[in-house]
């Protein structure tokens, strides 16, 4: 997977998928009540940091995600 994948999947579920689903589906919190996610300080707190991600995320355009990406694996072959 490369990072602009990973951007878009982050941009597409940002807008299609809820707290609920995201709790559920992405923390894997599957039998859980809505309300016992909502009490949740991981569930809360994982959450905020998805929609950092995804602000994240867009403040840098492809090519510079894709840069970012090269300088990495450059750097880590090297070591």
């Amino acid at each position: 997977m490369n990072v602009i994948t990973l951007q878009k999947a982050v941009a597409n579920l940002n807008w299609h998928i809820n707290f609920y689903e995201f709790c559920r589906e992405i923390l894997q919190k599957h039998n859980w009540t809505d309300r016992r996610l909502e009490k949740d300080a991981y569930c809360l707190e994982k959450w905020r940091d998805w929609q950092k991600l995804n602000k994240a995320l867009h403040l840098f355009d492809d090519e510079t995600l894709e840069r970012i990406v090269t300088v990495y694996e450059r750097r880590h072959k090297n070591k």
